[in-house]
């Protein structure tokens, strides 16, 4: 299966680190190990990567995403999506958290491939709800 990987940064090698709940907030238990994070969803790690700051709400069931800091959104954001096999990790090292989450616990793990997109992508997965330019949503669906 293929699972993805997303950041801000070009890198060659990701390596693991600590997840923590928002400031705040109170993460799931299990939730915030000490690893490299996948998805099998390469919409989903789209969609965290282009995240502005503040409490975002993702509903994956409708395909919507409501942020906090709207204005914050920039649709030219660089964003970095690594993609590896599950089947090139060791079965011990691989642990799912939930539906859209892979936690690798190794600490280093090298992509096979890479991907470079636009924060604003994420329209052809997500509707951004309160976006302030939310009537580009359908606009840019088209394209």
């Amino acid at each position: 299966m293929k699972l993805y990987h997303d950041t801000s940064q070009k890198l060659e090698i990701l390596k693991r680190n600590q997840a923590g709940p928002k400031k705040g907030r109170k993460a799931p238990e299990g939730d915030c190990l000490n690893a490299v994070y996948f998805t099998p969803k390469f919409g989903f790690a789209l969609a965290m990567g282009s995240l502005p700051e503040g409490h975002t709400k993702v509903d994956n069931e409708e395909n919507k995403i409501t942020f906090e800091n709207p204005e914050l959104f920039d649709l030219e954001r660089d964003v970095f999506i690594y993609e590896i096999d599950s089947e090139d990790i060791p079965k011990s090292k691989l642990r799912k958290v939930d539906e859209t989450q892979y936690a690798v616990d190794m600490d280093e793990v090298a992509p096979r491939q890479e991907y470079l997109a636009k924060a604003g992508e994420i329209l052809k997965y997500y509707e951004l709800v309160n976006w302030k330019g939310k009537e580009l949503n359908a606009e840019l669906k088209l394209k």
